[in-house]
């Protein structure tokens, strides 16, 4: 153990004994301005403890203590923490975007409202008042894409810094119940000694253990607002072409809106809403068949997202209001939202929206569509068993330019059993209807371990030909039988390393005719060490497979190897750099090779810049020419430069900077090189001027390859948006 004055090893001893917290009532709640010096702190007996490191020397104490007092009134639960520091002049006071991690120093509240290891809801700043907010699952995984509206201060003192968070009762889901039992659990990391403690450690290797939190005690006549939240916003773009006198301008308006059912449901509405993204999807590399997967970004559809996760990607939300063949958002007129829970086990969510016409000249080329989603889900005895129910639909009625109603539905259930020593057993079906297609089924059957150390997941799937959810949900491959195992063991070696692990993945997939179209197996170490640097590597083989998508009639593959490693360094310190290599057998043939590397600089506590570049290039790969109508030999070559950079004001006041330069190139023995050159920036400006109400400003040039002759006249633009967050 290390060397710790008699006190300190005493007061970690009895935070470790304590594990329990009460919160207590006031008739009003303090002033948040980051000093705990409001009368209402004084009833609040104070906890002082030692947090456990989780790294980099696990198991050990902290270097200081930490103090933690808990109110709340009739609206918000109230922290109050000290956050000692033998050495406060190492404190870094960074800032940062929301949900965007620095290195710093950093507390975290994490709260299961439900004590029952199905959620927890995380609360975080930093010492400059940088603050992100997350959803933690029983596997240990955070989820930064949700936002609550909630509010919390910091300052410094001659002791450390102090921290002081209001969480409106309206940002939380819980029971009905007179008397509430919460489990709650605080994170740290100090970063002059480079410590990240827990108040109650990880039995396992995941951090956020939600099964194994203190207790939180002393909440009675709680009540969720069964009021109304209103978000109205206002937004104007600009966009024209240099060189042309032709300059577009409209203006926009509309209104998200917030109502509270119970403690547990609430219903979102939006009208006219504006789901232009502020932030452009990053430009990608894509050799498959397949489009893209993008992560959903907009705060509609992020809300309570978990409950419409559904089997066989039935519900893939960036189709609604998606860019037609045209180029043009599709517009959603109106959205409705039902979510939440009935009792502590019942989860339900409903989604219904409406998006509307897009015509190019006289031709209609996207109709007016509904489209729905249900999902239903039943918790059991523990957090990782549970039954669900889920619908989807995509409903298309007759109108001018579609004569004809047409129709995209699907039907999905799925059941998880938790077992003793964290094993898990999963199985799904579900059926898709079409009116331009026939019916089609898919089902699935999973057995795994699901706890830290060791964990394994072993899942086998079939898709019948004709299954198609590309309506609502997102589809690839079909008529496939597919089985899937991934592994990986992970332990904890003395000193040197915060972590070491193996792991790896295989598969093996088959046509319903017995035609081999994958089967890979990979494998590979990855290691932490304590100094906070990463070395991942695999090695993977892939056997010979039949490719029906290639040409008019598919085509066969030859087996190959090839390899991946990757790895980062001073991911703490003001220069950092993640850099990866890898090469061998491309999977249609011939050989490939890749490069990316990533430099991140923060020279200033308010300024973070980072410089990355990829190069994905492919030799004599054996695919099928179109345009000469025969196989060929192919070379193809990716390279991309990204930077981003920021300057925060303060934590409500921030400048984003965004670049992308793109070059694709193909070239075919049989055909002329073809070239595509892409150049995109922005700059964009972001304030929230009270909790929960922004004002957005950005200016954006793009310059698009004009048919091999080099990049064309940038396209320009200028949007403005303000949102007001009013409770009522």
């Amino acid at each position: 153990m290390l060397k710790r004055p008699f006190w300190l090893l005493l007061i970690f001893c009895t935070g470790l004994m304590a594990g329990d917290f009460e919160a207590v009532r006031v008739e009003t709640g303090p002033e948040v301005d980051g000093v705990l010096d409001d009368p209402a702190w004084s009833s609040a007996p104070p906890v002082r403890s030692v947090f456990t490191q989780f790294n980099p020397v696990h198991g050990e104490p902290m270097s200081d203590p930490t103090e933690v007092r808990i109110l709340y009134d009739s609206d918000a639960i109230y922290f109050g923490l000290l956050l000692f520091d033998s050495a406060p002049e190492r404190m870094s006071d960074n800032l940062t975007q929301r949900a965007v991690y620095i290195p710093g120093d950093w507390i975290a509240v994490l709260l299961d409202t439900y004590n029952e290891g199905r959620e927890v809801s995380t609360f975080e700043v930093n010492l400059a008042g940088s603050i992100m907010d997350s959803k933690v699952n029983p596997y240990g995984e955070w989820d930064y894409s949700w936002d609550a509206v909630w509010d919390c201060a910091t300052s410094r003192n001659g002791e450390g810094w102090v921290a002081e968070f209001r969480i409106p009762f309206s940002a939380l889901r819980f029971g009905d119940e007179e008397e509430q039992v919460w489990a709650v659990n605080f994170q740290r990391v100090q970063y002059g000694t480079g410590e990240n403690g827990w108040c109650v450690l990880s039995l396992g290797h995941d951090q956020a253990d939600i099964d194994n939190f203190a207790t939180l005690t002393g909440l009675s006549g709680l009540s969720r607002p069964v009021g109304i939240e209103l978000r109205p916003y206002g937004a104007s773009r600009v966009y024209g072409w240099d060189g042309e006198e032709d300059v577009e301008t409209d203006l926009n308006a509309g209104v998200d809106v917030k109502l509270g059912i119970s403690a547990d449901m609430t219903t979102d509405l939006t009208f006219n809403p504006d789901f232009g993204q502020v932030e452009a999807d990053e430009e990608e590399m894509n050799l498959s068949y397949y489009e893209l997967f993008l992560r959903e970004k907009r705060p509609f559809f992020m809300e309570s997202s978990e409950t419409f996760e559904m089997p066989f990607n039935m519900l893939y939300t960036r189709r609604i209001g998606a860019v037609a063949q045209n180029g043009e958002v599709i517009p959603i007129l109106a959205g409705a939202k039902l979510s939440g829970g009935i009792g502590s086990d019942l989860r339900i969510g409903f989604l219904d929206a409406v998006t509307g016409r897009v015509s190019d000249g006289d031709s209609l080329i996207e109709p007016l569509s509904n489209y729905s989603a249900l999902s239903v889900r039943q918790s059991f005895s523990s957090s990782l068993t549970y039954a669900g129910l889920y619908a989807v639909s995509k409903e298309v009625p007759g109108q001018d330019g579609f004569e004809e109603s047409r129709y995209a539905r699907a039907l999905g259930a799925d059941f998880r059993l938790g077992l003793p020593s964290d094993l898990v057993m999963a199985a799904s079906v579900a059926g898709s209807w079409n009116s331009d297609s026939d019916d089609g089924h898919a089902a699935s059957l999973a057995f795994g371990r699901m706890g830290s150390g060791l964990f394994y997941v072993l899942e086998s799937s079939y898709l019948s030909e004709s299954f198609d959810v590309n309506g609502t949900g997102y589809t690839t491959v079909t008529d496939r039988i597919t089985t899937d195992l991934d592994w990986h063991y992970t332990f904890r070696p003395e000193r040197a390393f915060q972590w070491i692990g193996f792991g790896g993945h295989g598969y093996y997939q088959v046509t319903s005719g017995g035609e081999i179209t994958g089967r890979c197996v990979s494998l590979g170490p990855f290691m932490r060490f304590s100094g906070g640097c990463n070395i991942e590597a695999n090695i993977g083989y892939s056997g010979s497979r039949h490719e029906p998508f290639e040409g008019p009639s598919g085509h066969e593959y030859p087996e190959g190897f090839d390899f991946w490693v990757d790895g980062s360094i001073n991911w703490r310190a003001p220069v950092s750099l993640w850099a990866g290599l890898g090469g061998g057998a491309s999977s249609h043939g011939g050989t490939y090779e890749s490069y990316n590397a990533t430099l991140t600089l923060r020279p200033l506590p308010a300024f973070s810049a980072s410089l990355g570049a990829e190069s994905f290039r492919t030799f004599g790969e054996d695919r099928y020419n179109w345009e000469a109508s025969a196989f060929d030999s192919r070379d193809s070559r990716w390279r991309s430069a990204l930077l981003r950079g920021s300057y925060l004001f303060s934590p409500d006041l921030s400048i984003r900077l965004f670049a992308q330069y793109s070059r694709f190139s193909l070239d075919y023995d049989l055909s002329e090189e073809s070239v595509t050159d892409q150049l995109r920036a922005n700059v964009l400006f972001g304030w929230q001027f009270r909790p929960g109400s922004m004002v957005y400003l950005l200016f954006e040039e793009m310059a698009e390859d004009q048919e091999g002759e080099g990049l064309g006249s940038p396209s320009f633009g200028a949007f403005g948006k303000v949102s007001w967050f009013l409770s009522i």
